[in-house]
């Protein structure tokens, strides 16, 4: 319970393991053939957090590991949905993690 207060504090989105597998079942089962938006639009930085994003990091841990403020890595997150038309956090969440499964990186 502690870990799940923590995450959401420092602004993540807390997952137990079981639903973790579930989300990465369904993000395996989910396509639907769309393309994806091109992610060439993101400049390298955004590309940086969203590999992180994708890795399972949360908002404090990706701040602290690229010395940066937790402001600036949601300003980072809000502009990464912006350019890939995402409409939720989750949504993100489920786009970096499904690049990261098809990247090899998790």
């Amino acid at each position: 319970v502690l870990d799940a207060i923590h995450t959401v504090l420092d602004g993540g989105v807390y997952f137990s393991p079981d639903m973790k597998q579930r989300v990465l079942l369904q993000v395996g089962e989910s396509s639907d053939g769309e393309v994806p938006p091109d992610l060439t639009l993101l400049s390298n930085r955004e590309l940086e957090v969203f590999q992180l994003i994708g890795r399972g990091r949360q908002t404090r841990e990706i701040a602290d590991s690229l010395n940066l403020s937790v402001k600036t890595i949601e300003t980072y997150r809000g502009n990464i949905k912006a350019k890939l038309k995402l409409d939720t956090s989750t949504d993100l969440i489920c786009r970096a993690v499904r690049w990261a499964v098809e990247q090899g990186l998790q």
